[in-house]
């Protein structure tokens, strides 16, 4: 494959893990339609997630594959890093307005999303630039990690699938979904 089909293939690949953001977002809210705003927000914030959690695991297979370290040392530092988050409280948020404060920690929480997405970016640049790995290696390894995500997706919603043109549900959604809010 030359780089223009490498770069093809991961787009649609990618464009096909991210249908799984309706899933996520009926799981959290129930269903929603297309411009609903908590719903789109979910959704939105959903794809983002899904992305970076692609991406992530494409980083770090193409620096374990490079032998920039192993997977035992990341998953050393992973522990040690996590134990330094602190936990962020869960809130119901579907009925605040734009003046109240967890709202406006809703938006300051969305807005570092994508301060991480320009991260993710500035690291992939500065990778390629530095020849750690090719753009065309990049693409191949995070159409790989996609369709892994994608299929840990169906495992974890059973009876749904991506699809190019969203998520295709069979019987044994009924059963996945039986809890969810309407």
């Amino acid at each position: 494959m030359n780089s223009h089909e490498i770069a093809q293939r991961c787009y649609n690949t990618l464009n096909k893990l991210t249908k799984w953001r309706s899933a996520f977002a009926s799981w959290q809210l129930g269903t929603r339609v297309k411009g609903d705003p908590e719903g789109d927000a979910v959704r939105d914030h959903r794809e983002v997630t899904i992305l970076l959690t692609a991406e992530s695991s494409a980083f770090i297979q193409l620096l374990i594959n490079k032998h920039l370290f192993t997977l035992g040392e990341f998953e050393q530092k992973a522990q040690a890093e996590q134990k330094e988050v602190p936990s962020l409280p869960m809130n119901d948020v579907s009925v605040l307005s734009p003046d109240d404060p967890p709202y406006q920690a809703i938006c300051d929480h969305r807005a570092a999303t994508v301060l991480l997405r320009a991260a993710f970016s500035a690291l992939t640049k500065m990778l390629i630039e530095r020849d750690i790995f090719t753009l065309e290696e990049f693409h191949q390894e995070l159409t790989k990690e996609a369709e892994q995500l994608s299929k840990d997706y169906e495992g974890k919603f059973p009876g749904m699938q991506a699809t190019d043109i969203g998520i295709q549900y069979d019987r044994r959604a009924i059963e996945t979904m039986k809890h969810w809010k309407p």
